[in-house]
């Protein structure tokens, strides 16, 4: 086996565990922009039918490999701010980092919505943070240099983030105030659950931002970079929509309308978990007892 072969099988392994991973909440910020008939299938414990092919999975790993490293960047930076692993999470009492809890982002859960996630990012508003994560490993002298140069000519904020790796293309769309609907409804949700539970968190944010990162050139040769994209109260408002619809469906015991013919420019169809290979294939279907 080759080191290529290797490292899709360690994509399909994770993806096949994640899958198995049960959950005490029935939404999630990452996928509240999914169909709404969809999310309310997945809640019900019904099978998918359909799953990310390898060329996903491996979409999938290398925008992990960002995450981490933009984590990394605010490591260096003195601002990020992470729970104490093995202490009571503020948000479910579990020890931080054991079991399925994860150990460096902050868990947010509004248990009236049904909703639970964990935040990429909770960045200070100075630079002169103890050392965590990654910085831990690196010369005191190193880390003090890029604070004391970033510290010299800059007031930044405290603030909320959600990372998300992404092609050229969809950084062009959030350019021109056309940002992904998942990416928004996910960095929403993060900020409404915050509303309304404050002390899951050791501070409030003042803002809240998507932080998009190119991972590749854009056709005409060029490197996009970063680019902050952030919150505004339209967003929320469509957080707090969707969570309402998806609540009042799950209480009636009535799966809400499909939506995958609408979602992605009218081609959400073709990455609903219960799809196949048309748009008349998907959620649409009456998948609870086989009828349409």
């Amino acid at each position: 086996m080759t080191e290529a072969q290797i490292f899709d099988s360690y994509c399909e392994a994770k993806y096949a565990l994640n899958e198995r991973e049960p959950s005490k909440w029935l939404w999630h910020p990452s996928s509240l922009g999914y169909c709404p008939r969809r999310q309310w299938l997945e809640a019900k414990g019904v099978p998918r039918t359909q799953h990310p092919d390898l060329q996903a999975l491996r979409a999938f790993e290398a925008g992990n490999l960002h995450h981490r490293e933009v984590q990394e960047v605010y490591d260096l930076q003195g601002r990020r701010v992470v729970p104490v692993p093995g202490e009571p999470c503020l948000a479910c009492a579990e020890p931080v980092g054991t079991g399925s809890h994860r150990a460096e982002e902050y868990h947010l859960v509004d248990g009236a919505r049904r909703i639970s996630g964990y935040l990429d990012i909770l960045a200070t508003d100075t630079f002169e943070r103890s050392l965590n994560g990654k910085a831990k490993h690196l010369p005191l002298d190193v880390v003090g240099g890029v604070r004391d140069y970033l510290r010299e000519r800059y007031r930044p904020s405290s603030v909320g983030i959600e990372v998300k790796s992404v092609e050229p293309g969809a950084l062009w769309y959030a350019q021109t105030g056309r940002p992904s609907e998942t990416h928004m409804y996910q960095l929403a949700s993060m900020a409404l659950i915050h509303a309304v539970t404050p002390k899951q968190l050791p501070f409030p944010p003042e803002k809240w931002l998507l932080l998009l990162v190119c991972r590749a050139k854009d056709k005409t040769g060029t490197f996009p970079g970063w680019l902050e994209v952030p919150l505004t109260d339209a967003w929320i408002e469509k957080a707090m929509a969707r969570l309402e619809l998806l609540n009042e469906a799950w209480d009636s015991g009535t799966p809400p309308d499909c939506l995958c013919r609408k979602g992605f420019g009218g081609k959400e169809w073709k990455w609903c978990a219960y799809g196949g290979d048309t748009p008349m294939e998907c959620c649409s279907l009456n998948l609870l007892d086989g009828g349409a």
